[in-house]
């Protein structure tokens, strides 16, 4: 089963950030990360979506 991982936007204005922790569950995410950021993080906080990314991908490598 592949890992997944969602990160919640806390200051989102269109998504609420327990919307998101909704949608984060019904994805099946097991690893939920929250940065403080609007509804575009990979534009306004590119280098913490960098960091999401890269913490998952040090914890599980792949096989």
């Amino acid at each position: 089963m592949p890992l997944k991982k969602y990160v919640v936007t806390t200051d989102d204005a269109e998504l609420t950030a327990s919307m998101q922790r909704g949608y984060a569950a019904q994805f099946g995410a097991s690893v939920v990360t929250e940065i403080a950021s609007a509804h575009l993080p990979m534009i306004t906080n590119s280098a913490e979506v960098i960091a999401a990314a890269q913490d998952l991908a040090e914890s599980h490598p792949a096989v």
